[in-house]
């Protein structure tokens, strides 16, 4: 009986606890952040510098800062360590990095169609309360695919953390590990995939003194994004590619053809 007892002491001594535990967000690797495998390529684009993420067949998101030109990467580029597959296109809409930080722009495809084995977000955050915000114990888990410039060397990364204010000022709080090459990836509820924020910015830049010392427990140390049901609510490009939150493109229309979908862009960018 009393090994029993010395046995239950010492696991509850060892048992970790995520609402107390002391992490630093960045240099716990194996912890919070990982490689990306399998389906984390499905939806992420590489932009050089920043990261970005599929709405529709030829149409990518990122940050507004992250706003630039030239080609970019597929999911699938990035997976089997091909050249550029895509170039930037148009700039379908645009926030001010300041307030909405956000930036959706046209693809074109190098072969004509998206990659092979690429998809869309399936669903965006449209409303507040869709997302649990808070402690570690209660917060919906959140994920974000980046190529953070401490560990990144070019390869997707995944990071993830919990959701801690719900955006009321526009900004998603996040104790994600977050640090430059982060930028313009999307953030994402675990549990379905939804786009609830993009990466924007934090307290630090890599190198500067403290980058690296980082409790997630520490609101000082919280990285932000932009809240999407905020740029849900004035963004006529996302309620046409989320009508009611959910992606249109998501089925049966995925495989519209490169005309349609022009004509589709077309009539987004005039304002129909």
């Amino acid at each position: 009986m009393k090994n029993l007892r010395e046995l239950f002491l010492c696991l509850i001594l060892t048992l970790p606890t995520l609402a107390l535990e002391t992490r630093d967000i960045f240099t716990n690797t194996t912890q919070t952040r990982r490689p990306a495998v399998n389906e984390d390529f499905e939806m992420a684009l590489g932009l050089g510098g920043c990261a970005g993420f599929l709405l529709g067949p030829n149409i990518g998101g990122s940050a507004a800062h992250c706003k630039k030109s030239g080609t970019l990467k597929s999911g699938m580029a990035l997976r089997d360590s091909l050249p550029d597959d895509g170039r930037i296109g148009r700039t379908l809409e645009i926030g001010s990095a300041g307030t909405y930080d956000y930036w959706i722009f046209e693809i074109q495809w190098t072969g004509g169609a998206v990659p092979h084995g690429m998809h869309v977000i399936p669903s965006i955050h449209i409303e507040k309360d869709q997302l649990k915000v808070g402690s570690n114990e209660v917060a919906d888990k959140i994920f974000t695919l980046g190529f953070p410039v401490d560990i990144s060397h070019g390869k997707l990364i995944h990071s993830w953390g919990y959701g801690k204010s719900n955006g009321t000022d526009n900004w998603l709080k996040n104790n994600i590990s977050l640090i430059n090459g982060n930028s313009g990836g999307g953030i994402w509820r675990y549990s379905d995939n939804m786009l609830v924020s993009i990466v924007s910015g934090g307290p630090h830049a890599f190198g500067q003194p403290g980058w690296n010392n980082n409790d997630w427990n520490d609101p000082k140390h919280w990285n932000v994004g932009s809240a999407m049901w905020k740029i849900y609510q004035k963004s006529p490009v996302l309620k046409d590619i989320f009508p009611g939150g959910i992606n249109k493109f998501k089925n049966g229309i995925w495989a519209m053809e490169a005309v349609s979908l022009a004509h589709w862009i077309r009539n987004i960018t005039q304002g129909r």
